[in-house]
């Protein structure tokens, strides 16, 4: 995994991708929902992903793109 990690660190950035992430990952809510909303509006090229903790994955909406902290696709 380490190896992994720092290649990943040489990839370029997707200047195409916002990350959100709330309350310590816990699902969408509160300020970086109002951000992600207002994005999708004025920047719909963006791609919103948010980051969940594996114990809040359940509190995501279906259709809602979203990682797992720690996980590999992080």
């Amino acid at each position: 995994m380490r190896a992994a990690y720092r290649t990943d660190l040489r990839r370029p950035l997707d200047p195409n991708l916002a990350v959100y992430g709330a309350y310590w990952n816990r699902g969408v809510a509160c300020n970086p929902a109002a951000i992600h909303a207002k994005a999708r509006e004025l920047a719909p090229h963006i791609r919103g992903v948010w980051v969940v903790s594996s114990r809040h994955r359940d509190r995501m909406e279906p259709g809602v793109p979203y990682v797992i902290e720690g996980s590999r696709p992080y």
